[in-house]
């Protein structure tokens, strides 16, 4: 037997997830950092518990991630993750995708001297990431941020 839960995500950290892990739906393993995580998330509840998403800000995380957990983790760990670790998942996901972000550019641009802006799309279009899950002015903020860390 299987139980399936689901837990509340961002629209560019699911399609990031995608690319990474099977995600439709997603099965919970050890074997990655992703259910790592989540793997130590899962807790038992006494009270009766519908949903997992009760108390996430749906507004805030509009995506919704199944993962499909054995039956031996539902006996050992849980089924139900916290609101705030769906969030801190999501966090988790955004940072790794940061750095991605980072160090794609810094080959990019250091070592293959490629120009900023078309490295942006190119790094969009490898996750199939669109204007709306990853603007153009939020990556060249992020990035000359990450770069003023550097220098300074």
């Amino acid at each position: 037997m299987t139980i399936e839960i689901k837990i509340a995500v961002k629209p560019v950290i699911k399609k990031y997830l995608s690319t990474k892990v099977k995600t439709n739906p997603m099965i919970l393993s050890r074997t990655n950092i992703y259910g790592i995580f989540l793997y130590n998330c899962l807790v038992r509840v006494r009270w009766k518990v519908k949903a997992c998403l009760i108390g996430v800000d749906t507004d805030k995380f509009p995506e919704i991630l199944n993962v499909v957990i054995s039956e031996d983790m539902w006996q050992r760990k849980g089924w139900y993750i916290h609101p705030q670790k769906q969030a801190d998942f999501n966090n988790l996901v955004a940072k790794m995708l940061d750095e991605e972000f980072h160090y794609y550019m810094d080959i990019q641009t250091m070592d293959l001297g490629q120009k900023i802006y078309p490295s942006f799309l190119r790094f969009r279009e490898k996750f199939d990431f669109t204007e709306d899950d990853m603007p153009i002015k939020t990556m060249e903020k992020n990035y000359q941020r990450y770069r003023s860390r550097l220098i300074a």
